[in-house]
């Protein structure tokens, strides 16, 4: 729905719970419009209320033949246009309910919200890309990253450990593995996207963030190794 914003309930950069209110919209014209059409309801269910007990009454005249088969029929058939006004105006009322439940403007996910794109008092629709605010899931948090195809041959990928390095100093952000994979090769880059899952609680990692990324191509038990700098050549 488009509306005008009525008031913000967060705060830039804080974390949010699914749930949580964000925003509310003015909703005083929705409100009565819901008010109409309960108004319209309780009418059409009095009416059909009348309707069903003079149905009753015009039954047991029949069968003294104080009134036809006629006018009996035709209130039934009064009686059933009733009935579905009354289902018509009960899907208006459930209708408008959720049109208003809209104006509350709820976390789908836990998060941490980023910078405000709006003021209070601002018109906002639909058809807004900006949105409110930006809600990132920050715990857990992915990594995704190419592996050449060639490794594809070679073992499988679901379980291998990844390390997750930071660009700058190298250092050693968290550790995981792959649990996620993509159905097909990138023929532009021949690569097969893959995706690692991490815990994050103490936010290390951000979205949009660039990492390096380390896996072991192969594992060889039993065998003898020796730091780089301690092997001569020739």
């Amino acid at each position: 729905i488009s509306g005008q914003i009525e008031r913000l309930y967060f705060e830039e950069g804080q974390m949010l719970n699914a749930g949580q209110l964000m925003a509310t919209l003015d909703s005083r014209s929705l409100r009565a419009d819901l008010a109409s059409a309960e108004a319209e309801l309780a009418k059409v269910h009095s009416q059909l209320e009348v309707a069903q007990q003079e149905q009753q009454r015009y039954q047991s005249l029949l069968s003294t033949q104080a009134v036809s088969q006629q006018e009996v029929a035709q209130l039934a058939g009064q009686t059933k246009q009733l009935q579905a006004q009354l289902r018509a105006a009960q899907a208006s009322v459930q209708a408008q309910q959720v049109r208003l439940s809209l104006t509350r403007i709820i976390a789908p996910i836990d998060g941490r919200v980023g910078l405000r794109q709006v003021s209070v008092g601002a018109q906002i629709g639909s058809n807004d890309s900006n949105g409110i605010a930006t809600l990132t899931q920050t715990q857990p948090i992915s990594v995704q990253f190419g592996l050449p195809e060639q490794l594809l041959g070679q073992q499988t990928l679901l379980g291998l450990p990844v390390e997750v390095r930071s660009m700058g100093n190298d250092q050693v952000l968290a550790q995981t593995t792959i649990s996620r994979q993509d159905s097909q090769i990138d023929r532009s880059t021949g690569s097969l996207s893959v995706r690692a899952i991490l815990p994050n609680p103490a936010e290390q990692l951000r979205s949009g963030q660039s990492v390096r990324v380390r896996i072991a191509e192969q594992s060889l038990p039993q065998v003898v190794t020796l730091p780089t700098r301690a092997i001569q050549q020739g």
